[in-house]
């Protein structure tokens, strides 16, 4: 059958129809995709068990948000895997799919904000440049923000798009500055430490869970910075859009990796509110 003059996109496939139709010039992989979709599955429900337990309903509230939109995002590329051109009612400027799985992390960066404040409460509160309700009202503000700005449609969209990722690494990079910045001053300050806390701060947990939110807030800035801000100012038809391995490893792979780590060292393990 010629592809120019095949016109029923319900049972298109990359060899029936132009590749000019389709969202992504190759079939996403089913194995590939299904993984990540179980992954994800799997951490919403292992959320909500260690965040109902620990009380952490801000902290489960948006990485729940974000494990849906993974999913929906990775369950759209399994349909392009049979249809590749086949888009959903409500369309966004670019491949549609993209929209769920780029907006995504940005609620898993919301989850990191939240627990700033609480970290600070129990180091010295003193030493802080600023209250912890003002760190969480100014980083959430700057994500929703951003989760508006990626969210935005039609052509426009994409400039609109770029626009909300560079807010987002910014907010990460400022995110980042003041807790080096928080870290720094505590360090050269002896004594600062409330004794209140000091076994919480000297349990393994609560450092293994300090540790999981650095890596993971590099993770989720590598996977804005490196590719996905990348990969949306080249265009949806760039090289680099249709490599579904660069996909998978650095889209897919870092934000699983982020992920796993929120989920493992939860916060309620790490403040001691899970026994």
């Amino acid at each position: 059958m010629d592809p120019v003059h095949f016109h029923n996109l319900e049972n298109c496939t990359l060899t029936t129809c132009l590749v000019t139709l389709a969202q992504v010039q190759y079939a996403p992989s089913l194995a590939g995709n299904a993984l990540y979709i179980s992954l994800f599955g799997l951490e919403i429900f292992t959320q909500v068990l260690f965040s109902v337990r620990g009380h952490t309903w801000g902290f489960m509230v948006s990485m729940l948000c974000g494990l849906v939109l993974e999913i929906v995002g990775y369950v759209a590329r399994i349909r392009m895997h049979f249809n590749p051109a086949k888009k959903a009612p409500f369309a966004i400027s670019g491949p549609w799919y993209l929209v769920a799985i780029t907006l995504g992390p940005t609620f898993f960066t919301a989850s990191i904000y939240i627990c700033l404040p609480h970290i600070i409460a129990v180091d010295s509160e003193s030493l802080s440049r600023f209250r912890p309700r003002t760190y969480t009202l100014g980083f959430i503000t700057s994500d929703i923000v951003s989760l508006v700005l990626q969210a935005h449609k039609k052509q426009t969209g994409i400039d609109v798009m770029i626009a909300g990722l560079a807010f987002q690494v910014a907010s990460l990079v400022l995110f980042m500055l003041l807790c080096v910045d928080f870290v720094r001053v505590i360090c050269k300050t002896p004594g600062s430490k409330g004794e209140d806390s000091l076994a919480l701060r000297n349990g393994t947990w609560f450092g293994g869970f300090l540790w999981s939110l650095a890596f993971s807030t590099l993770f989720i800035f590598s996977r804005c910075m490196l590719f996905r801000v990348v990969e949306v100012w080249k265009g949806f038809g760039s090289t680099l859009a249709n490599n579904e391995v660069t996909f998978m490893v650095l889209e897919g792979g870092v934000v699983a990796a982020a992920v796993v780590l929120l989920t493992v060292l939860h916060p309620g393990v790490a403040f001691g509110r899970l026994g």
